[in-house]
């Protein structure tokens, strides 16, 4: 019996990035399957099926074809649940994900990362940065358990290249992803307490984009493992780059000099996968500056 075949199977397809990745999949006439704990409110054509990825006989139950994965599914904070529990979660769901689809012949995995693997995001104190901008070069230096957890699903993607189990594997480093109405909220929320933005680096990332860059990753024509950093090319803060970093970061250097608002993360590498985040809360939202 031939095997249902698929384009992308998306875990974590419950989630809000999920929810729009499948309706944009959709879209372009591609056959998605979501794997998710919840049942999802997808649109009609996307098959569901309900599952625990931390057990990987649920994996290896199924089979199928598909081209492309895209994991998304893992407790996005440390802060909601017990370190042991994220830690745990989120890399034994990425190595199911990687080893119960083995036998599925895809050829590209998209892997959802997080800037926290710089260690900036849930570190108590925060260190300063090596340098700015942040690029892709920069030290790997999580110490809590959610960008650790990160950390480990990156490496594991490596090593399912490396084994030749697919022919690409894309690791997105997500800065804070918002939605158009909550940006704005966000800067008022770091005008008042500067805090907020410090942690993320002021940096965030549309969701529209971050949609976008999944999609582009799937037809990416790269080879290998290829971690990116995906911002916005702005900050949330009205205040200019440079002088907001130096007040906050007086002895970091700088490697480049961004732009009058241009992001503490820099993104340029990502344009090798054909697409550059692009949308900014001052020019959607219209808000002065």
């Amino acid at each position: 019996m031939a095997k249902e075949c698929f384009d992308v199977v998306i875990t974590g397809g419950s989630g809000r990035v999920g929810m729009l990745l499948a309706t944009a999949a959709l879209s372009q006439g591609k056959r998605v399957l979501v794997l998710d704990r919840v049942a999802p409110l997808q649109p009609r054509g996307v098959e569901v099926k309900i599952l625990d990825l931390c057990h990987i006989a649920n994996l290896r139950s199924i089979s199928i074809k598909a081209s492309s994965l895209v994991h998304l599914a893992a407790i996005p904070s440390p802060r909601l649940a017990s370190p042991e529990e994220v830690f745990e979660n989120n890399v034994l769901a990425t190595f199911n994900a990687l080893e119960g689809t083995r036998d599925w012949d895809i050829s590209t995995i998209v892997l959802a990362s997080s800037e926290a693997v710089y260690g900036f995001a849930f570190s108590a104190p925060q260190p300063p940065p090596g340098y700015l901008p942040i690029d892709e070069d920069y030290p790997l230096s999580a110490t809590d358990p959610y960008g650790l957890s990160k950390i480990f699903s990156e490496n594991l993607c490596e090593a399912h290249v490396r084994r030749g189990d697919c022919e690409r594997a894309i690791a997105l480093r997500f800065s804070w992803i918002l939605e158009p109405n909550a940006q704005v909220n966000a800067v008022e929320q770091i005008s008042t307490n500067v805090s907020r933005g410090l942690s993320k680096m002021f940096a965030y990332l549309d969701i529209r984009d971050a949609i976008s860059v999944i999609v582009h990753s799937l037809t990416a024509k790269t080879n290998g493992f290829s971690p990116y950093i995906v911002a916005a090319p702005d900050t949330l803060s009205r205040s200019p780059t440079i002088p907001l970093a130096n007040s906050h970061f007086p002895d970091s250097p700088w490697r480049s000099r961004p732009s009058t608002f241009g992001s503490l993360l820099q993104s340029s590498r990502i344009k090798e996968i054909g697409f550059t985040p692009s949308l900014s809360w001052r020019e959607v939202n219209a808000v002065p500056t």
